[in-house]
C-alpha cells in the first residue's frame, strides 16, 4: 500500500486528534497486513474505516484524513498569504492561485493551450469558484492522466484516468466503491491552502468523488464569517 506511508501518515493523524490508546484501537493489526491486490486494499481501507466510526467522532474523523492529505507548496502559498493581507480579499487570493495553477499547467507541465483553456471553461483546479461564504473547487484529472483523459470518449475510462489517489487507482477500474469519507483526505488538500492563507480555521466537505461512484471530485470550502 504506497510503502505502507499512508498507513504510517494515518497513525500519526489519530494520535494527534486523539490519542495513543485510540490509535491503537484503530490500528491493531493493520501495519501486518499486506494487501496482494486492489480488492484487499479496499477491503483493508474499509475495516479502518469501520473502526474509526466505532472509536472516533465523525469531527475526528475529518481531522483525522485531512491530516493525510498532500500539500500544496508552502511557498507558493506565501504569496497567496501577501495578497490576501494587502486588503482582506478572497477573491484577490483566488485571482492568485489562478494565475499560479494556470501557469504551472502553460509552462511547467507543458501542456497545450486547447488543453488548458478547456480545464479554465470548466473551472477546474485550485483557485475554484466562490459563492457566498463557500469556494466549489473540482480536482483537475492526474496530470500524467490529463492528454489521455481529454480525448477519451468512454465514461468509465475517463473515471479511470481522473482519480488522484496513488493508493486506489485501481479501484475505479475494478469498480469498486469506496466510503465517501475516505476522500476527506483529498479536502483536507484545499483546507491547507485555505488555513495557511488565511490563517484561521476552516470546513471542506466532500461533494462528489469518482471512488465514491461520481464523475469527478468536487468540494465546497466553508469560509469563516469573520472573512467574508
Amino acid at each position: 500500500m504506497s510503502g505502507n506511508k499512508w498507513i504510517d501518515k494515518l497513525a500519526e493523524s489519530i494520535q494527534k486528534v486523539a490519542d495513543e490508546k485510540i490509535e491503537e484501537l484503530v490500528m491493531q493489526d493493520i501495519r501486518d497486513i499486506e494487501p496482494q491486490d486492489i480488492h484487499e486494499t479496499v477491503s483493508l481501507i474499509n475495516e479502518i474505516l469501520d473502526r474509526m466510526n466505532q472509536h472516533l467522532s465523525p469531527d475526528q474523523i475529518a481531522d483525522v484524513l485531512y491530516g493525510c492529505s498532500c500539500r500544496y507548496p508552502y511557498e507558493k502559498l506565501l504569496r497567496v498569504r501577501e495578497a490576501y493581507a494587502l486588503n482582506q480579499s478572497i477573491d484577490d487570493s483566488i485571482t492568485v492561485l489562478q494565475e499560479q495553477s494556470e501557469n504551472s499547467l502553460r509552462e511547467g507541465m507543458l501542456f497545450p493551450s486547447e488543453i488548458v483553456d478547456r480545464i479554465l471553461q470548466m473551472n477546474w483546479g485550485v483557485a475554484g469558484r466562490r459563492e457566498g461564504n463557500r469556494i466549489f473547487v473540482t480536482k483537475i484529472p492526474r496530470s500524467g492522466n490529463l492528454r489521455k483523459y481529454m480525448t477519451e470518449q468512454d465514461p468509465v475510462k475517463k473515471r479511470e484516468l481522473y482519480c488522484h489517489c496513488s493508493i486506489l487507482d485501481k479501484a475505479v477500474e475494478e469498480n469498486l466503491s469506496i466510503p465517501v469519507s475516505y476522500c476527506l483526505c483529498g479536502a483536507g488538500f484545499y483546507r491547507y491552502i485555505w488555513e495557511t492563507i488565511l490563517e484561521k480555521t476552516v470546513q471542506v466537505e466532500v461533494l462528489e468523488t469518482v471512488c465514491s461512484g461520481g464523475n469527478k471530485c468536487s468540494f465546497s470550502i466553508i469560509l469563516p464569517d469573520s472573512v467574508v
